[in-house]
């Protein structure tokens, strides 16, 4: 959500990541949505979460083998690469979180026996779950990111 050449947050990107999951949401509120299929749902965010989740330790082993050893320290090749992959981290945590929160609530709704989630959590799911796409493709963006920075004679880039 910042700028990579000034550091500042974008208020551009806060609008698109916070304010269009809350547009959803007003929409869901408004045209009476139900979220049908809660198990359904719960099975594929329950998926989603758990890759997720090998995709951060992945990450972690990646972010390992870019430190030198015995120093510990960052490469000057290494520095962008480590950055990004920083920053991917940093998108995964977050991305998971959001991820594990609709779990939670679809978990419960499901455990009460809710197969239609009437229209307050509708509101929440609908909007939670716009988030959660939103930042999956974020996610795609910042891996494009990582590969171009890694492999950038391959791609001719």
């Amino acid at each position: 959500m910042r700028d990579a050449r000034t550091g500042r947050v974008r208020i551009s990107d806060l609008i698109f990541f916070y304010g269009l999951p809350v547009l959803v949401g007003a929409a869901a509120y408004l045209l009476s949505w139900h979220v049908k299929g809660i198990d359904n749902l719960l099975a594929a965010l329950s998926i989603l979460t758990g890759l997720l989740f090998n995709l951060l330790v992945l990450l972690f082993d990646t972010a390992a083998r870019f430190k030198g050893r015995p120093t510990g320290k960052v490469s000057a090749d290494n520095a962008h690469k480590y950055r990004l992959l920083h920053e991917l981290q940093a998108n995964i945590t977050y991305t998971l979180g959001v991820g594990l929160l609709v779990a939670i609530i679809l978990g419960v709704c499901s455990l009460a026996g809710i197969e239609d989630a009437q229209r307050p959590w509708s509101i929440v799911v609908t909007a939670s779950l716009a988030h959660f796409v939103l930042l999956l493709g974020m996610l795609l963006k910042r891996l494009r990111s990582v590969f171009l920075a890694e492999f950038p004679r391959l791609l001719g880039a």
